[in-house]
């Protein structure tokens, strides 16, 4: 039971930076009804959705990771809304600061603060994102 929940984690967290490019991957789509129309092979489709997520060619992942989900019904794009204390968002901006500075040994141990509550921070390309650990 551990191993799936840490398993789905992993999926949600990489499946949380795909951004929407508009496109349908059929090829994919594909191999996933031929999985599924195999007596159902789960295990099989579940095989099909990590080799999309994991191939760095491959167009088109959010919305089949979308059509694939309708299937599932695991909420893989479903975004979690986080309380996240204000002592914690301080933080984060100070560490944000230090960044912006090229202090990046200050910058380490303001992240290890914010580990420290309970939270992690992850820099994007489109600044920071934070969820709770």
């Amino acid at each position: 039971m551990n191993n799936s929940q840490t398993a789905y984690e992993r999926l949600k967290n990489i499946i949380f930076l795909i951004k929407d490019d508009g496109k349908i991957n059929s090829e994919y789509i594909e191999e996933f009804q031929k999985a599924l129309e195999d007596d159902i092979n789960t295990p099989k489709a579940l095989q099909v959705l990590w080799g999309l997520v994991r191939d760095n060619k491959a167009d088109g992942k959010y919305r089949t990771i979308q059509k694939m989900d309708e299937i599932f019904g695991l909420d893989l794009l479903k975004r979690e809304k986080v309380h996240v204390p204000e002592e914690v968002r301080d933080i984060v901006e100070e560490r944000e600061k230090a960044r912006k500075m090229k202090d990046w040994k200050k910058a380490d141990i303001l992240r290890e603060k914010i580990t420290k509550f309970g939270f992690q921070v992850n820099d994007t390309p489109d600044g920071w994102e934070i969820k709770k650990i």
